[in-house]
């Protein structure tokens, strides 16, 4: 019996992606465990500790406001391959030096970063577009896999005291995906018409905002990346300010939320199937303010992990559901508006973990910063409570619907 040589090339594919989106998932999340002993290593208070976030989603959000564009004339393969160099760069050069210099470094990784976020959610999306919604929960659970994985490896190097030896391990590993990835068989790009090769970027952005529907998209991304990225990206630090004597405890904060956004995401495509999208974001965005709520007043760190899986399980369901309200409102032909609102989601990532360094200094308590996602949580259930005929006539009702309800 002969196989099928497009089915394993397909499947090959398929496979490739959800590994680097693994490899993508530790490196976005790495810098919150990290945090610390990068603060220890130069001396940093929580307000320069949060430029490395705005650092490394400034990365984030060039490359992915590019990616559309550079998906259109050079294809998937250039982008994917593209994402993992730039990622076994950053990482090999990370902690060698002055802070300006990891600075530098993690805004070349978060470049890669960029590429392969964007990459990944909009190759996963069209490729299957009758089930959007699951697909790309299937494949952010890989992520999620990477960043539950991420705290125990900066654990064990914390605890061995190898963390450099573990980041370079992880270079490794991305300069191995970037040779998979430069000898796949994704689409190359048909080569563009003189007039298509010009790209204004700011004209992108102006007719972005002339879209409602768009600022919608990018508004949610915004909040929705910010308030994840902060609440993982500084939880080890303030466990580690509640309760210091318990070695290296502190540096696996981060796995509980992971962990939870990672059950989350197996069980999101068999909810669909029950619920309708909207009304799972809703739940789900609730379940995240009592996390976040419970996160403020913990004082041991028993309370810290539960608010932890709270959150998780409560952020699990929303990128999903709105990357595929997203994938099916932008299409094959409009990329490059999907690059720049999934753009606005990695300046959240940057801008409001940076804000809570900034708010921590200000304030002298690290609590107080964190009151940022919480505040972020909520306007997303704000939005969210827009009547449903509205949301139904903006984002193209019934025919956006990813997976069937059963009644």
């Amino acid at each position: 019996m002969h196989k099928n040589p497009k089915l394993a090339a397909s499947r090959y594919l398929v496979l490739l992606v959800h590994l680097g989106f693994i490899l993508t998932g530790i490196v976005t999340t790495l810098l919150g465990p990290l945090l610390p002993t990068l603060a220890t290593q130069w001396s940093l208070k929580d307000a320069r500790s949060g430029d490395f976030f705005l650092a490394q989603f400034l990365g984030s959000l060039i490359c992915v406001i590019i990616c559309g564009r550079l998906l259109r004339v050079r294809g998937f393969r250039f982008c994917f391959t593209a994402s993992f160099a730039l990622m076994a760069i950053g990482l090999a050069c990370l902690g060698r030096g002055s802070w300006i210099a990891g600075l530098v470094s993690v805004f070349v990784y978060g470049c890669g970063q960029g590429f392969s976020i964007g990459a990944t959610n909009l190759w996963v999306g069209e490729s299957n577009p009758s089930r959007r919604a699951s697909a790309l929960s299937l494949v952010n659970f890989s992520w999620t896999i990477g960043a539950l994985v991420s705290p125990s490896l900066v654990a064990l190097g914390d605890k061995t005291h190898r963390i450099r030896l573990v980041v370079f391990a992880l270079s490794l590993v991305a300069g191995l995906l970037t040779l998979a990835f430069s000898v796949s068989n994704f689409e190359t790009a048909r080569m563009p018409e003189k007039d298509e090769l010009k790209f204004d970027p700011v004209l992108k952005i102006s007719k972005m905002f002339a879209n409602q529907t768009a600022i919608v998209f990018g508004l949610v991304f915004f909040l929705y990346v910010g308030t994840e990225n902060s609440v993982s990206g500084w939880v080890a630090t303030y466990a580690r300010r509640i309760q210091v004597s318990q070695d290296d405890v502190w540096a696996l904060m981060p796995s509980f939320f992971w962990a939870a956004l990672l059950a989350g995401r197996l069980l999101v495509p068999l909810i669909l199937r029950r619920l309708h999208d909207l009304k799972l974001l809703r739940a789900s965005l609730a379940v995240a303010v009592v996390g976040c709520v419970l996160l403020l007043y913990a004082a041991k760190l028993q309370v810290v992990a539960a608010a932890c899986v709270l959150c998780g399980a409560g952020f699990a369901g929303v990128f999903p559901i709105a990357m595929s309200y997203l994938s099916a409102h932008c299409g094959t032909e409009n990329r490059e508006l999907a690059g720049v609102v999934l753009a606005c989601g990695g300046l959240g990532g940057g801008v409001l973990p940076w804000l809570i360094g900034i708010v921590s200094s200000s304030f002298g308590s690290l609590r107080a910063g964190l009151l940022i996602p919480l505040l972020g949580t909520i306007f997303l259930i704000l939005i969210s409570l827009i009547p449903s005929s509205a949301l139904n006539a903006r984002f193209g009702g019934a025919k956006l619907r990813t997976e069937p309800l059963r009644k």
